[in-house]
């Protein structure tokens, strides 16, 4: 409801802007119970103002599920854990010779 003026703007709303057969599927599903979601005025507005990543329940981008309800199916996270590691290791060992250290 909120990306199909600007497809069209764009002049891709024969590839984006709405779900439908054929078009990207990039989605986000909130969870519109939230106490602070309830005594909705304008939806559109509501969600940009109150909403916050507590109430992501599901995220698709391309038609593939990125996150449902705390999972990460794609993703292998003791994979990236070990590489998110690895990387800081390496970051520091080059960064630890040229670190600021405070007068003594």
């Amino acid at each position: 409801m909120a990306t199909c003026d600007a497809a069209r703007l764009l002049r891709w709303d024969d590839r984006i802007g709405s779900l439908e057969t054929g078009k990207a599927a990039d989605l986000v599903v909130l969870d519109g119970g939230a106490p602070h979601l309830m005594a909705r005025q304008d939806t559109v507005t509501d969600v940009v103002r109150f909403a916050s990543r507590a109430e992501v329940l599901q995220t698709v981008v391309g038609g593939d599920v990125l996150y449902d309800r705390g999972e990460y199916p794609t993703i292998d996270l003791a994979a990236l854990r070990r590489d998110a590691q690895s990387g800081a290791a390496h970051v520091r060992a080059e960064v630890a010779s040229r670190r600021y250290l405070p007068l003594r």
